[in-house]
């Protein structure tokens, strides 16, 4: 049985012109959500990363000392936090560190002094402490940086 001349379909051009329509679609769609998750992964990170920063000095106020790692918050009181907060870009970048990084240190004007960071999308920390003009250097654009001192 053949088609008969009423009855209604596509054809196969039409449907190969749909699907090259659908296939440009979603090319322009899917980098645009992406970059959108990504945006929302930074900005998490810049919140968690606030939020530890909260911690230590939480931790400093009832304790007279920073803590000497990010493990330290959970184990005193008052305890902000009940569980150790993950950075979420490393997370969802499937790095194998996926914690913040934190740096404690001393510097004879300054004081103590700390740093807690994100990786960022390329998964090295690149901030360090400046004691020329005790401050947080940032070596690489992509660092969420938290710290008690000033971050240039």
């Amino acid at each position: 049985m053949g088609l008969l001349k009423n009855e209604k379909g596509f054809t196969l051009i039409e449907l190969i012109i749909v699907m090259a329509v659908i296939t440009i679609l979603l090319a322009i769609i899917i980098p645009t959500i992406r970059g959108m998750q990504k945006e929302g992964w930074y900005t998490k990170a810049e919140k968690e990363a606030e939020t530890l920063k909260v911690c230590v000095e939480a931790y400093y106020r009832h304790n007279n000392n920073y803590p000497t790692n990010l493990d330290d918050i959970l184990d005193t009181e008052p305890r902000i936090i009940q569980e150790m907060i993950y950075d979420p870009i490393a997370v969802n970048m499937a790095f194998t560190d996926t914690t913040f990084r934190y740096v404690l240190g001393t510097d004879t004007d300054f004081g103590y002094w700390y740093i807690i960071s994100s990786r960022g999308y390329d998964g090295i920390a690149q901030c360090t402490w400046n004691a020329t003009a005790n401050k947080v250097s940032r070596a690489g654009g992509d660092d969420i940086i938290q710290s008690n001192a000033l971050i240039q």
